[in-house]
């Protein structure tokens, strides 16, 4: 959901911060007043198309700042600051999370977290992949097999596609072959006969520092052992003089057994620094100069192969696999050819069990939309799911999209192709309505959805927007008295001069306030009686 909209210089909006919440958003306002400026700013975020034309005349650019909330893998949610600055001289400044990034990675992030609709331009559901996933999810609805039956498409289409790639590439090795054997040999050799290792790679880093600072370890070693020696008589001492004491006060017998204890050990360091004393005193030229060629080998080979160890095995055994794979060309393409047909009998087996599961659904889906259209006073329109025999593909044997037909007569149009932005939004409604529990854009935004209706129908729409309200957050612009009467909560929209400028500001309205936008709505006044009407069809909420 959208938690906060912050927006600068867009038309007649100088600087304005909304906070929105869950559920159904209502936006109303007089004509002119900012509403549309609204739209165009969660469009600006979304990755839309933003004409220069709309940056406040006086600046230089236009701002759009939206901190969202949104779930992560763990169902849990997560904040996210999504920012886009257009400048007159025609550069654009986007971020996700304080991370710059091109437009269209924006563009496409956005894709999934907003839809708004009466812009077709930037509705996500007008895409066919998007209309086959809502088709996908509701069909996942009935059972967990369904789900296991999608899933296994997937995994076996993935090994489809690396067999395919790989039976390509084969087939385009031509009269390099000789020339990419003898590299390939080369590089293998190089690596094989070098015998590196994590292990004796990190012996020979400590080696190379012990050998290079090896006088002051001497040194050290030199001054510790005589520390050690120097404290070890006076621990005898003081042995012999808690033992005097101990005799006179029992308390000391602990402290006697203490540095006895410390005596002992310190004998013992002693003994092991004697030992290691002949390796300490050990001095190489030749062994550090071996050492360091040794290293240099490393080196080399992680200028050519890769920067660690890890990598440089790695690539040696991507080779081995290239080399085999092009040495045994003709019988690896025969092993690919036989497992590709056995990948295409699965695919078209569970192909057609999706196929199935797609045309159940869409069946029940399109019953329920053309319902809900009657309901919208769309009587005419008859909404369609077109499912067709297709290729092996990603998502199965077959494609699909939404077509609908709006008036009697009318040739069966993709809803791409349907002009009418109120038509457009009703149908996406409709769509939304029935999906609202499948489809997983958390955000919806409703504009010009009340182009052309009664008000009676406007409290249909409004049922229906409240309904969405519940799986989704709902924002919508409208000048209908019987959706803004459903609102979860109301804002106002308002126009207003400062300083010889015209100004927008939004304002969250209380119950109060809107009861009284309601009959402005309705009326054009706050007349007792038209207040009265407003409190009933506010009563509408919830029931």
């Amino acid at each position: 959901m959208i938690n906060y909209l912050h927006i600068q210089n867009i038309g007649i909006i100088d600087d304005l911060t909304v906070e929105f919440y869950d559920g159904f958003n209502v936006l109303t306002g007089e004509t002119g007043a900012g509403k549309t400026l609204i739209i165009d700013s969660l469009e600006c975020i979304s990755g839309g198309k933003f004409l220069k034309d709309k940056i406040s005349h006086d600046k230089e650019y236009s701002l759009v700042e939206a901190n969202i909330s949104l779930k992560n893998k763990d169902n849990e949610y997560e904040e996210h600051v999504i920012y886009r600055k257009v400048s007159k001289n025609g550069k654009t400044i986007c971020k996700i999370d304080d991370r710059l990034v091109p437009l269209k990675v924006l563009k496409d992030y956005m894709e999934n977290v907003i839809d708004i609709h009466g812009q077709s331009e930037n509705e996500n559901i007008l895409n066919f992949d998007a209309q086959r996933e809502l088709v996908d999810n509701y069909a996942k609805k009935k059972g967990k097999g369904i789900v296991e039956d999608y899933k296994k498409y997937e995994e076996i289409y993935t090994k489809y596609e690396e067999n395919v790639h790989e039976i390509k590439k084969l087939k385009e090795l031509g009269q390099n072959n000789l020339r990419e054997i003898d590299m390939l040999k080369f590089q293998i050799k190089e690596i094989e006969d070098a015998k590196i290792s994590i292990e004796e790679e990190e012996e020979l880093d400590e080696r190379y520092e012990e050998l290079k600072n090896s006088e002051d370890i001497s040194n050290d070693f030199n001054e510790l052992k005589y520390l050690i020696e120097e404290v070890n008589p006076m621990l005898d001492q003081a042995i012999s003089k808690v033992n005097d004491i101990s005799k006179y006060k029992k308390s000391f017998e602990e402290y006697k057994k203490v540095i006895e204890n410390s005596y002992y050990e310190l004998e013992e360091i002693s003994i092991s620094l004697n030992k290691e004393e002949r390796y300490i005193e050990e001095y190489s030229e030749e062994e550090l100069a071996k050492i360091e060629l040794r290293i240099d080998t490393y080196n080399l080979l992680k200028q050519k192969y890769g920067n660690t160890v890890e990598k440089i095995l790695s690539f040696l055994n991507d080779a081995k696999s290239q080399l085999n794979s092009i040495e045994n060309k003709d019988e690896r393409i025969a092993e690919l050819e036989i497992l590709i047909k056995e990948n295409e009998i699965e695919l078209k087996s569970i192909g057609e069990k999706l196929y199935s599961y797609r045309s159940n659904a869409s069946l029940e889906i399109k019953s329920l939309i053309n319902e809900e259209l009657k309901d919208l006073e769309m009587k005419s329109a008859l909404f369609n799911i077109i499912l067709e025999k297709d290729s092996i593909n990603k998502n199965g044997i077959d494609k699909i999209y939404f077509a609908i037909k709006t008036n009697k007569g009318d040739v069966e149009k993709e809803l791409s192709k349907i002009a009418s932005g109120g038509e457009m939004s009703r149908i996406m409604l409709a769509i939304k309505k029935i999906l609202a529990d499948v489809d997983n854009t958390p955000i919806l935004v409703f504009d010009e959805i009340d182009t052309g209706i009664s008000g009676h129908v406007g409290m249909k729409v409004g049922k229906k927007m409240e309904s969405i309200g519940r799986y989704h957050q709902v924002l919508c612009v409208t000048h209908l008295p019987t959706i803004a009467a459903l609102g979860d909560t109301n804002y106002y929209i308002n126009k207003y001069e400062e300083n010889d400028k015209t100004k927008t500001s939004i304002k969250k309205l209380d119950e109060e306030e809107v009861i009284k936008e309601i009959s402005r709505i309705a009326s054009g006044n706050t007349k007792e009686s038209s207040l009265i009407n407003a409190r009933e069809l506010r009563k509408e909420k919830n029931k």
